[in-house]
């Protein structure tokens, strides 16, 4: 095997690793897990006019102002499984929010995010979606 065929092999175990076959999403890390509280200031899904590429069409997404006036991308889950959840979001809201912060300080992949008066729980401890219930049988 050449130098050139490893490097392309270790190349896609990295990315086997790093994101979800199923999605190809960002994989959730639990080492890096963090609590950020902030403002709405931005709701959208990904595929549309939305905020970022990254995930499949249909993921609801966030985008919040933190207390120290950072701002995050939040990725919670498809809109199904969020409406399921009888939940909604609108700018201006407050929410905190519990998940695995990048390594960019940029971008949240949501393990649960609580509002006002309630909480959604979007993956569990060790970020397997909720959702792949729904949709693997």
């Amino acid at each position: 095997m050449c130098a050139c065929s490893q490097s392309i092999e270790d190349f896609r175990r990295q990315n086997i690793q790093r994101y979800s076959p199923l999605y190809n999403v960002k994989k959730y890390n639990p080492t890096r897990v963090r609590k950020v509280k902030g403002i709405v200031i931005k709701i959208g899904k990904n595929g549309g006019a939305a905020i970022g590429t990254r995930n499949f069409p249909g993921m609801l997404m966030l985008k919040i102002i933190s207390e120290d006036k950072k701002e995050y991308e939040v990725e919670l889950g498809p809109d199904l499984f969020i409406m399921t959840r009888h939940a909604s979001f609108k700018a201006g809201q407050e929410v905190v929010i519990i998940g695995d912060v990048d390594e960019f300080d940029a971008y949240i992949i949501a393990e649960r995010i609580y509002r006002k008066n309630s909480a959604i729980i979007l993956r569990d401890p060790t970020g397997k979606p909720l959702w792949t219930s729904l949709y693997i049988r």
